[in-house]
């Protein structure tokens, strides 16, 4: 036999020397692996454009009804076409690849060992080129679709979800990924099964032995078949969630009202919050911490409180502090007014006082709302409180904004305010062994007059 060419030529090396019918085979068998490359490639562009949301040109369905339920419509049974392409793409390359290895078997006992590795390197070279080719075509269209997918949701990233009051530009996909808000939370890439265990026998704790088997048998055979929740967002937003993150310069909150994200200047921030502190009549600057001075105040009036026999020892054990934590103070930006003020917020999450004034919410709480003059509890109400009422001309309708309304009510109005509400409620008993003088000038006023909080490592 003649020496074998390389590549070009090889057909007809492969004519010359074995005839007419294995040639046919080797082109067949090199049209399916291209057809292979062309296939998982459109398999690859179906799946990334589930991903993200996006719908091939193709598979776009028009809405015959133009009204909001029509485009519905038209929308699912795109995203259904969608799925059964993939589907479809899924099952065409799976017979592809199994008729190339039946095509591979054959050719094994026609062809000499070194034609048949010159075949399969002609197979890779094909497959290679060919995915190359439809890679970059592919990525063409899907650009084109990302990019009108994000001209059509522009309006969702504007600047009624994302208000942007700092320095740094920000980009479609940033705005897209702070659109979602907050509280949104990405899709795990695995399920998290020893958290998932762990609370399961949290909670399994007080359950009778046989059910709590029962329970942790079910609960492995629902781990064993779970799988991750498909993803809920792009690789581009999540990308852009960590580079937020890292720019120190700017800080993400919150909006006052609203579900709105807000970015501010971090210099901006804590100057606002600076200013707001520099009030000498409001706050006060400490030299030192008093956390852990009320905190033993605090259990020194709850243990007195046991002994008088007001508190049961369950519930002095729970209300009583073991690990001091200064309240921290920050502040949520409000937009609804001129240049964004901030509203100062002091959480009391796991400070010496925080369990004991959540116990006092639940004796004070029934006393809300009884006043006999009118309660407005928000918009809607006020909208049905004054469509009942007759207004006469001329009448102008007048609001108050109060101004730092916590850290002006007056201590001592407030206790006596509170004493002289629960003397006369008969279900004080229902609620509370103690007494209403136990409630009011030694609970109540301890919670009231230790406020403190931090900002920076500094105590106010």
């Amino acid at each position: 036999m003649s020496t074998i060419p390389d590549h070009i030529g090889f057909y007809r090396f492969i004519y010359d020397n074995y005839g007419s019918q294995i040639i046919g085979k080797v082109r067949h068998y090199i049209r399916t692996a291209e057809k292979i490359a062309t296939f998982r490639q459109h398999l690859h562009f179906n799946l990334r454009a589930k991903r993200y949301h996006l719908i091939p040109r193709s598979l776009q369905v028009k809405p015959l009804v133009n009204t909001k339920e029509g485009r519905t419509i038209a929308e699912t049974t795109s995203r259904r076409f969608l799925l059964a392409r993939i589907s479809q793409n899924a099952m065409e390359l799976k017979h592809l690849e199994q008729d190339l290895r039946c095509q591979n078997g054959e050719l094994r006992l026609e062809l000499q060992d070194d034609h048949l590795s010159t075949l399969q390197s002609m197979k890779d070279n094909a497959q290679t080129l060919l995915t190359k080719k439809c890679k970059e075509r592919q990525k063409h269209k899907f650009d084109l679709l990302l990019a009108k997918s994000n001209k059509e949701d522009l309006h969702e990233c504007t600047d009624k979800w994302v208000i942007n009051h700092s320095s740094r530009q920000l980009n479609l996909i940033e705005k897209k990924a702070l659109s979602k808000g907050l509280n949104f939370t990405p899709a795990p890439k695995s399920i998290p099964i020893p958290r998932i265990v762990a609370a399961v026998e949290t909670g399994l704790r007080k359950v009778p032995s046989s059910e709590a088997e029962l329970a942790r048998i079910n609960i492995i055979g629902a781990l064993t078949k779970a799988k991750p929740p498909p993803s809920n967002i792009t690789t581009e937003e999540y990308r852009a969630i960590k580079d937020l993150k890292k720019d120190n310069s700017i800080l993400i909150l919150p909006a006052d009202k609203g579900r709105a994200t807000v970015i501010l200047d971090e210099s901006e921030y804590h100057q606002k919050i600076l200013s707001m502190l520099s009030d000498d009549k409001t706050y006060k600057k400490l030299k030192r911490d008093p956390a852990l001075a009320l905190e033993r105040k605090m259990n020194s009036l709850l243990l007195s409180l046991k002994r008088a026999g007001s508190f049961p020892d369950a519930l002095y054990y729970r209300l009583r502090s073991s690990a001091k934590t200064t309240p921290l103070l920050y502040g949520l930006p409000k937009i609804h007014k001129p240049n964004t003020p901030l509203r100062p917020i002091v959480s009391f999450i796991n400070s010496p006082t925080y369990i004991l004034s959540k116990h006092l919410v639940t004796i004070l709480s029934p006393l809300v709302g009884n006043s006999s003059t009118h309660v407005i509890k928000n918009s809607f109400d006020f909208a049905k409180f004054i469509s009942t009422q007759c207004i006469p001309s001329g009448t102008v309708l007048v609001s108050f904004d109060v101004v730092s309304l916590f850290t002006t009510i007056p201590t001592k109005k407030t206790i006596d305010v509170a004493r002289q509400r629960l003397s006369v409620d008969s279900t004080l008993e229902d609620r509370t062994a103690l007494s209403v003088s136990e409630v009011t000038h030694t609970t109540l006023r301890i919670l009231l007059e230790c406020n403190i909080l931090v900002l920076q490592q500094s105590i106010f």
